[in-house]
């Protein structure tokens, strides 16, 4: 383009003059209106299943160790174990 060339009211990544910063803004901001609350519902909700999955194993290794206290009262007097 030369220097004396008429503008064209097209946005060009060259000319600083012609921004179209309100527009990208507006779009982020719509994006973000968008995700936040996604965002959000996820997080709690994978805080949510972690704590479950805390509980889940405590409670799984309490079965277990109850599991093998039953095993041992359930082994028959004289078994031989070799």
């Amino acid at each position: 383009m030369a220097d004396n060339a008429e503008p064209t009211g097209k946005r060009t990544e060259d000319d600083p003059t012609q921004s179209g910063d309100s527009t990208d803004e507006k779009l982020v901001e719509g994006i973000m209106t968008l995700l936040t609350p996604i965002v959000h519902e996820m997080d709690t909700s994978i805080v949510s299943v972690k704590s479950s999955q805390e509980a889940l194993s405590k409670e799984i290794e309490r079965l277990l160790a109850g599991d093998d206290l039953n095993h041992m009262l359930t082994v028959p007097l004289g078994f031989n174990f070799s």
